[in-house]
């Protein structure tokens, strides 16, 4: 099912029940905050789409940056829609993978430099910064395994992009680099937060500092991304099957995708993100037991057991 955001985004999308589909970091009210504000500049910075397509057969999706003209640059109309792709996201139970990726093998390039103009003054800077906290925020927090697949360059915003992802993938003569300091900016969409638990303070800050252009055997040694792809394809489209996306042939060679429970894979990636944001161990200990319990005696569990039990009536037999 694919889905183009730009022919179906309509001024609704400043509606309330939009900005609470997700968790929230930062509020209405907060420091003079608004959503609909924010999305009110945004709709006017035409330019680029994003693609999303939710494969039900095998329940995973592709959502794809595509503004190929500006390097997959997100013009404010882009921001929009990464907002409504990742709320349905978080709507889809069914889904168990998302590969993040970018059109002609260019993942991103940050912000398309009229969307920094337009919110030009320091109050607005902040506000945008804040909005896209949101989106991060929830795009971090889907209950679906998500991985970045970076091809060319992952650039600014782009590169912290990647990094609100599970999992970060780079084919082995993509670059990533964050250049905020060359525009005279620090990380405005959660990157140094993001970064600080991946590589460490010292690795961020001179990452940060140095704005160093990483390819992909650096990235990996820094911990910043998982895996080097050596799978060249002309480009991971929205159509994209399982055998088509570099990505996803990863994912089940690692932990075999395509037979994962869903309700299964899920409880893991939620189970995870619960007890890393818990403060102590005791409240950890009580979230594992929350989510144990909604798989134990569930469809996957007692496949296994079943199987366990052949396979021991199986040996027994052999004896």
């Amino acid at each position: 099912m694919l889905r183009r955001f730009t022919k179906t985004l309509s001024s609704s999308l400043s509606c309330q029940h939009h900005s609470r589909s997700f968790k929230q970091v930062h509020v209405d009210g907060e420091g003079g905050y608004s959503e609909a504000k924010v999305e009110e500049t945004l709709k006017y910075l035409p330019g680029g789409e994003i693609l999303l397509d939710l494969n039900h057969s095998d329940a995973t999706a592709v959502l794809q940056i595509s503004n190929v003209s500006k390097r997959n640059a997100f013009t404010g109309n882009m921001m929009l829609e990464l907002r409504r792709a990742v709320n349905e996201l978080k709507t889809w139970h069914e889904g168990k993978a998302v590969v993040i990726c970018g059109a002609e093998n260019m993942f991103c390039s940050g912000s398309d430099i009229s969307a920094i103009r337009a919110f030009s003054r320091p109050e607005d800077g902040k506000r945008l910064c804040m909005y896209m906290h949101n989106t991060m925020h929830a795009l971090q927090h889907l209950p679906q395994i998500t991985l970045a697949h970076v091809e060319g360059n992952a650039m600014g915003g782009g590169a912290e992009l990647m990094t609100a992802c599970d999992f970060r993938l780079m084919s082995s003569d993509a670059q990533c680099q964050f250049v905020q300091k060359k525009m005279g900016l620090v990380p405005g969409w959660g990157g140094v937060s993001r970064l600080l638990q991946l590589v460490g303070r010292q690795t961020t800050l001179k990452l940060l500092l140095s704005a160093e252009k990483l390819n992909a055997q650096r990235a990996f040694e820094l911990n910043l991304v998982d895996d080097i792809l050596d799978i060249h394809e002309n480009e991971v489209t929205p159509n994209a099957t399982k055998h088509e996306s570099p990505a996803l042939i990863w994912a089940e060679s690692m932990f075999q995708l395509y037979q994962l429970d869903c309700k299964l894979a899920q409880s893991i990636k939620l189970d995870v993100i619960k007890c890393r944001n818990m403060s102590n161990l005791e409240d950890s200990y009580k979230s594992e037991i929350q989510f144990l319990s909604l798989v134990w005696g569930g469809q996957a569990n007692r496949n296994a057991l079943l199987k366990s039990v052949h396979g021991r009536s199986t040996k027994s037999s052999d004896l």
